[in-house]
């Protein structure tokens, strides 16, 4: 019998159609989509950092140190050329070490390096130039060997009776001049580049450039500049907020940034200036058990790749492909208006321990800056869940410094571990389980409750409890929310730091527009181990480089 179609039927199998055709059309588009973004990623050129112990020759002989270092360097080297990587990064002092603190020391670890510009042409190539020095001799053909642009660090002399002229000669100490310098040599093994260090961290037998050269270079096979600076010159504006103000967008930094600094942590700093600069960093620190560690490459605050270890390997590489950023029209006005140095008082810290008891707790503390500026208020919000060694909220406006270092300006609101200890009878600081071991459980509990605080040193980093224990050992907290009363001048860091991986998702701390106020929660709560926001006040340093930031 004939029957009629159904209506309902057709209705759906006219909808089928071209919803198979439109299904058909989106899987091609996510090849082709999957293609493309296969290709880019093809297109990026992988780079490598490398976190490596200084190896020293017997009795610290210098030829042995710069020649069994390099023997590491040309093993990762190879390595990561086969990885096909076209950049290597490596630490500060990472072929010579630091000799020491006697000046006289460093002679037989410093080379005459030439000038970039002084040779001039471009074409240099170390490696086949027999009056080349052998260091710079040896890190040009394991450029050219494998394909592979180096970034290494050395110590440039300068015989200032042959080099009157040079900058800083004038004013040498002694006839010589002793430089903290990184060196670029290309895959073709051409001399690239050269830098030197311009804020110093202490190192007391080096000296300061006194150029004022920002340098950058683009190496083979890299579409973008790169810019070039060393360690404590991250923390200052020159030359690194020249370079942000230039348009530079990609940077590399060899170091030698120890943790015994609780506010002062280098995965934190490195991590949250990528994030404030907008631009992405290639950070090579120094491994030194129980001392030296944090290297990593970041990109607007996020982490490509990182490391961390007081305890493991002695060298470890990190591999990924270079995050690139596009040019900007308009670079960020990042330099500070120029304006005297200021005086600041020796220490420009209060600091203050957080009630860890269970339950919802507000602190607040505050720092005067006499005559120079308004007082810091930081206000810390939070959930403690239970307590432990205990957490300090800590504020700072003027002065911030370690033995040996010259004194930075800053305003910080922190919240940091601490293990508490406190002044007994013979004038030195002990801890409260110290206390109860050396004067008995009755007596020791007598003397803590009338002993005095030691506030500076929760400055100190805590690493051998962390290390033990885990964050954990210093209470938990379920929230916290902390704001603080900067100056319109500060350029304001916000850093977290939690465990066991240390760094979290720049998602994961909120930070208000204005900067001065920063929030987290949940897992990163718990494992807190750090939580901060650091304002520089540039323009108020002493004792720094002078060269204009503009």
């Amino acid at each position: 019998a004939f029957q009629l179609p159904s209506r309902k039927k057709d209705r759906r199998a006219s909808f089928r159609r071209p919803l198979e055709a439109m299904s058909r059309i989106f899987a091609s588009f996510l090849v082709v989509e999957a293609s493309r973004q296969n290709l880019v990623a093809d297109l990026e050129p992988t780079v490598a950092v490398l976190e490596h112990t200084v190896r020293w020759g017997k009795n610290w002989d210098a030829e042995e140190t710069i020649r069994l270092n390099l023997d590491v360097y040309e093993a990762y080297a190879k390595e990561a050329a086969a990885a096909g990587a076209k950049l290597l990064v490596t630490p500060e002092y990472g072929v010579t070490g630091y000799p020491g603190s006697n000046r006289e020391w460093w002679w037989p670890f410093g080379t005459d390096i030439p000038e970039v510009e002084a040779l001039g042409h471009s074409d240099f190539i170390p490696c086949i130039s027999d009056a080349t020095p052998q260091v710079l001799r040896r890190l040009s053909c394991m450029a050219r060997d494998h394909d592979l642009s180096i970034v290494a660090s050395l110590i440039d002399m300068k015989d200032c009776s042959l080099h009157e002229s040079y900058p800083g000669c004038s004013s040498s100490r002694d006839g010589w001049l002793l430089l903290n310098t990184d060196v670029v040599f290309d895959g073709d093994g051409r001399f690239l580049a050269k830098y030197h260090k311009s804020n110093k961290w202490g190192e007391a037998p080096v000296d300061a450039a006194a150029d004022c050269q920002a340098v950058t270079f683009k190496p083979r096979g890299f579409e973008v500049d790169f810019g070039l600076f060393t360690c404590a010159d991250l923390i200052h504006q020159w030359p690194v907020l020249h370079m942000v103000s230039r348009g530079i967008r990609h940077f590399v930094m060899p170091l030698a940034w120890s943790n015994e600094m609780n506010q002062m942590q280098p995965l934190a700093w490195l991590q949250s200036w990528s994030r404030v600069m907008n631009v992405t960093l290639l950070a090579a620190n120094a491994r030194d058990p129980r001392k030296e560690t944090g290297s990593g490459i970041f990109s607007q605050g996020s982490v490509i790749k990182k490391a961390y270890s007081l305890a493991g390997p002695l060298d470890e590489m990190l591999l990924a492909s270079l995050p690139q950023l596009p040019s900007v029209k308009s670079p960020p006005a990042v330099c500070p208006r120029r304006s005297e140095p200021s005086s600041f008082p020796e220490f420009s810290w209060a600091l203050s321990f957080l009630d860890m008891s269970p339950g919802t707790h507000t602190k607040e503390v505050c720092r005067d800056w006499d005559g120079e500026m308004s007082s810091l208020c930081c206000e810390l919000n939070y959930i403690a869940n239970f307590s432990g060694y205990g957490f300090v909220l800590a504020a700072l406006n003027g002065g911030d410094s370690s033995p040996g270092i010259t004194p930075w300006a800053g305003q910080a609101c922190a919240v940091l571990p601490c293990v508490e200890r406190r002044f007994a009878l013979d004038g030195q600081a002990y801890t409260h389980q110290e206390f109860l071991e050396w004067y008995g459980e009755a007596e020791g509990e007598k003397l803590w409750e009338n002993a005095r605080q030691d506030v500076k040193s929760c400055l100190d980093y805590p690493l051998e409890e962390l290390q033990q224990h885990g964050s954990k050992a210093f209470g938990s907290f379920a929230t916290l929310q902390m704001q603080g009363s900067f100056s319109s001048s500060a350029r304001i860091f916000p850093m977290l730091l939690t465990d066991p991986t240390r760094l979290s998702s720049p998602r994961k701390l909120k930070v208000s527009k204005s900067g001065r106020s920063v929030s987290v929660s949940g897992a990163e709560a718990e494992k807190l181990i750090q939580l901060e926001m650091y304002g520089r006040l540039y323009s108020k340093d002493r004792g720094y480089s002078t060269c204009p930031c503009e």
